[in-house]
């Protein structure tokens, strides 16, 4: 199985106008950050139906070749939506304690439950789990703990990416001066990038320059409260456009920049994300069912995805779908992504939300006394 490679909340008054509020412990879903949850899923998705669509035999989406910037996408939601979470949580050792009990619950009860089939699978046949090669580990794959070797869900990466961002950005709970605070973290992260040319042990991981797609998600949630009462959704259209191009073009930006992702995929999935929260108004009056129901089983779709298009590359290559013509092929992978969709909200629906609910119950904090904000909050 292919395993390779998502105090103020925001509100909305007036005609395209960014309105940041006090709504106290009430819980509130941004629809815009619902919608670029969906929008990064579906470009990771579609990704890794073209990997494996190449490796068995087919050519149908030779042409996608930007589907992996989903995950710059992911990464600048991270930062913004922790700092909206921040912005509505008390500071202090108390308050970062609940903070990390409340990220550990979000993000490892799924994934533990769907590492533990991929160990499964990884037991009975060692060549069905990252196929495409190299080494696995296993108890890292649980621990999330970076390395060289691959997880037994590849694209758990990220995740470790995720938490150590988590662990910067908690720094700031020790500050009672949130704003302060906030450009702190923004700040350190910069300090940290800056340390890969030293060439330290490390630090493909601990100073990748990835790490400033995280300060981008803040930087964006910043100027969402300084554009408070403005309308902004021309703007944000703009942004949104040109955001979008650039990463539809990263393929061919990166050969003129090489290494400089941060240019090529950071930024303009920044001026992405900026463009659509921006135009949170639009997305509220006008919402598309469809992508809120994606954007909430995002988490659940990124991580079992693999497993589902694993399984229908197998399929594929049995039938030998490859020699009976594109539209033969275009149909299948077209049912793959929709069963894979089906398979994401099933697995969000009937496994990640009873987990969460579960681990909260089993919490000794009292997670209802202060607001959590993962309503909204991607994990990926």
């Amino acid at each position: 199985m292919e395993m390779a490679l998502i105090a103020h909340p925001i509100s909305v008054v007036g005609s395209m106008v960014i309105k940041i509020k006090n709504h106290g412990n009430k819980s509130q879903t941004i629809t815009s950050i619902q919608f670029l949850r969906a929008i990064a899923a579906l470009l990771v998705l579609i990704w890794h139906v073209r990997t494996k669509s190449a490796q068995v035999g087919g050519n149908l989406l030779s042409w996608y070749d930007f589907g992996f910037v989903g995950v710059d996408v992911f990464f600048v939601i991270s930062g913004f939506i922790m700092c909206f979470i921040y912005a509505r949580s008390r500071t202090g050792i108390k308050s970062l304690s609940t903070f990390w009990v409340r990220r550990i619950f979000r993000i490892f009860p799924l994934y533990w439950v769907l590492t533990c089939i991929a160990l499964c699978i990884f037991m009975l046949d060692p060549s069905n789990v990252n196929s495409s090669g190299g080494a696995t580990n296993i108890w890292k794959s649980f621990l999330l703990i970076p390395g060289k070797d691959k997880f037994l869900i590849e694209n758990g990466w990220t995740l470790s990416y995720e938490m150590y961002f988590y662990a910067l950005f908690s720094l700031a709970f020790l500050s009672p001066k949130k704003l302060r605070s906030a450009i702190s973290i923004m700040t350190l992260i910069s300090s940290i990038v800056s340390l890969n040319f030293l060439h330290l042990p490390g630090r493909e991981f601990f100073s990748n320059q990835i790490l400033l797609e995280f300060a981008g998600g803040i930087v964006i949630y910043l100027g969402c409260r300084r554009l408070s009462d403005r309308p902004c959704g021309g703007v944000g259209a703009f942004c949104a456009i040109v955001g979008m191009a650039a990463l539809v073009f990263q393929h061919e930006t990166s050969s003129v920049l090489p290494g400089e992702q941060v240019l090529t995929a950071g930024f303009p999935a920044m001026l992405f994300v900026f463009g659509i929260v921006l135009n949170e108004d639009a997305l509220k009056r006008y919402p598309l069912r469809l992508m809120k129901k994606l954007g909430d089983s995002s988490y659940s779709m990124y991580l079992s995805h693999p497993f589902t298009v694993a399984a229908a590359g197998h399929m594929f290559r049995k039938l030998g779908l490859a020699s009976h013509g594109s539209i033969v092929e275009a149909s299948y992978w077209l049912a793959v992504i929709s069963v894979t969709l089906v398979v994401g909200i099933g697995v969000h629906q009937f496994i990640e939300t009873p987990l969460v609910a579960l681990s909260r119950i089993f919490s000794a904090l009292k997670i209802g006394r202060q607001p959590s904000g993962d309503s909204a909050a991607p994990t990926v």
